[in-house]
């Protein structure tokens, strides 16, 4: 039998089958990209990744908690919603921080991984009135 042996109702009503089927399964995935979008706001907000340590490795001359401190990362934070690159900048600002890395280990682990500068040189500035002078430390960078 070839397809322009069959009536021309059946040819309407197998395309309005399959446009149906197309439809439904067009449906369907809409339903569940809308159902994760909705889980995803759902979780990004809530406090299920509520941080609960920060660990630091890396400082040698800053302590943990010195490190912690400089971070300041905000109490309740979630590992959804921590502003890692704040925190690095934060941390930044410490002389002897050259870098730092912010890793989050899921569920309630914060991990900062430092790295320090090294000095190169110490070099005698004097003091104002010359009768004194300060130690300065010089990095590798500068």
């Amino acid at each position: 039998m070839r397809v322009g042996d069959l009536p021309q109702r059946d040819h309407g009503s197998r395309a309005r089958r399959t446009y149906q089927r197309y439809l439904v399964r067009l449906g369907a995935l809409a339903a569940a990209v809308a159902a994760l979008a909705i889980a995803a706001v759902i979780v990004y907000n809530s406090s299920l990744f509520t941080i609960e340590s920060v660990s630091v490795s890396g400082a040698d001359h800053l302590t943990a908690s010195d490190m912690q401190q400089l971070a300041g990362v905000p109490a309740g934070t979630t590992l959804l919603r921590v502003d890692a690159a704040g925190i690095k900048e934060n941390l930044k600002k410490d002389a002897w921080v050259a870098d730092a890395k912010i890793k989050r280990v899921f569920p309630n682990t914060l991990q900062i991984d430092i790295t320090e500068r090294t000095i190169t040189a110490v070099v005698e500035v004097p003091n104002e009135n010359a009768q004194n002078s300060t130690q300065w430390a010089i990095a590798s960078d500068g």
